[in-house]
């Protein structure tokens, strides 16, 4: 299983892949191993092979150290959102707190999932669950900006954006300071302060200058005004 998480740490996702395929042959009761292989199917966009390897690990339910169920119900709604099975993700995230009610994590994720079904004020609450385990999760205060946007909140989604960009922590995977700064920039185009918003897209872009939605957000913005 080592060598197989070493290989995934270097992107190497099918060599990987290879080595925990054989870790589970040769130790199929494993629950950490099926775990393990889920996140690196997933990583290879398998998700429907992936989810079958979180439900091994949670069916066989041995040898976890050092993850725990919580985790794998949180990775396998993870897999979930990107089949678009948004329902099925939020009863695995439900699993995951039921297991581990202060699963930060899971929160959030629950959170995104509420989002992408528009129930956002349990969205909201989902992700204020979040934010008061770990009031450093820039992920969270990231996240929760979208459906406040969704609400016409923008005051509200404002400040959740500063918020994360001020935390500067935890971003998870599917969030990252230049997202928010886009974010940022946008909500600030809804408040009808353009200045400021072509200032938090340039910031965006210092970030990471390849941006294709903030480049095409300024330039839209450049055009709007005449400049």
């Amino acid at each position: 299983m080592g060598r197989g998480k070493s290989l995934a740490e270097l992107n190497r996702d099918e060599e990987a892949l290879a080595s925990q395929n054989k870790a589970v042959q040769i130790k199929p009761n494993y629950s950490l191993g099926w775990n393990v292989r889920g996140i690196t199917l997933t990583k290879l966009k398998r998700y429907e092979e992936a989810i079958e390897s979180f439900d091994k690990a949670i069916q066989l339910n041995n040898e976890w150290n050092p993850t725990s169920p919580a985790e794998v119900w949180n990775n396998r709604g993870d897999a979930l959102i990107d089949l678009q099975r948004y329902s099925d993700a939020i009863a695995s995230y439900d699993k995951a707190i039921t297991i581990k009610p202060n699963d930060w994590i899971a929160w959030n994720n629950r959170g995104t999932s509420l989002s992408d079904l528009k129930r956002y004020e349990d969205a909201i609450a989902s992700h204020d669950k979040a934010i008061a385990i770990k009031p450093d999760y820039s992920a969270a205060w990231n996240n929760r900006g979208g459906p406040l946007i969704e609400l016409k909140r923008y005051d509200d989604a404002l400040a959740s954006f500063d918020r994360a960009i001020q935390v500067n922590s935890e971003w998870g995977d599917k969030s990252s300071p230049a997202e928010t700064w886009e974010n940022r920039g946008y909500v600030l185009e809804l408040l009808k302060r353009y200045d400021e918003a072509l200032k938090s897209y340039n910031k965006a872009l210092q970030i990471k200058p390849d941006l294709q939605t903030v480049i095409n957000k300024r330039q839209r913005l450049l055009n709007q005004l005449g400049r």
